[in-house]
């Protein structure tokens, strides 16, 4: 994107190092597409862009096809928007909600958000000589004894009117999971 149809101001030296990053780009694989951000008939390409252009532009008789001219801005703008479109990610479904209306008629919700915010991904612990993440585990110990301690051996317990009620952790799961959440029409 440019509206400078002359970037080097006719310095040589400049002129040199720029179409030296051109040539680097180009034999790295990589494309460059100009795209004047004027109105292309006041954008002169033959005051600097022509010396890009001019070998890969060319027919088989090396005439140069003058590509500045085969595209307008708004054509421009068009292309690149249909290029970010394409790098957009698809929307992942936040939820489902059954919808239930009388008469045993369901229809499935998804639920989507708009704007998600993106967060720093997680750290991963390396150890230090190796460079190996970390294999992290946790373990109980007794009070008393000090000996360490089984998964059947701990007690969860949820507090309930005041007090300690002891529970398994299948318990915990069916005390919190009453109903498959969803939207019931009435009538």
């Amino acid at each position: 994107l440019s509206n400078n149809d002359n970037p080097a101001d006719d310095n040589p030296d400049i002129t040199t190092k720029i179409l030296q990053r051109y040539k680097d780009i180009k034999s790295a694989g990589q494309e460059i597409v100009l795209w004047p951000l004027v109105d292309p008939k006041s954008f002169k390409v033959t005051k600097f862009f022509l010396k890009m252009f001019k070998e890969e532009d060319t027919t088989e008789e090396g005439d140069f096809v003058d590509i500045a001219w085969a595209w307008s801005f708004e054509e421009g703008v068009n292309e690149i928007l249909e290029m970010i479109r394409k790098k957009s990610y698809p929307k992942r479904r936040r939820s489902r909600l059954p919808l239930i209306f009388p008469e045993d008629f369901k229809i499935g919700v998804d639920l989507y958000s708009l704007v998600v915010p993106a967060f720093k991904p997680t750290a991963i612990q390396l150890e230090a000589k190796t460079l190996c993440p970390v294999k992290l585990e946790t373990r109980w110990i007794c009070e008393d004894t000090g000996d360490y301690l089984a998964p059947q051996d701990v007690d969860l317990c949820v507090i309930y009117g005041g007090e300690r009620v002891m529970m398994t952790k299948d318990e915990k799961k069916s005390f919190y999971k009453l109903d498959t959440p969803s939207i019931r029409v009435l009538g």
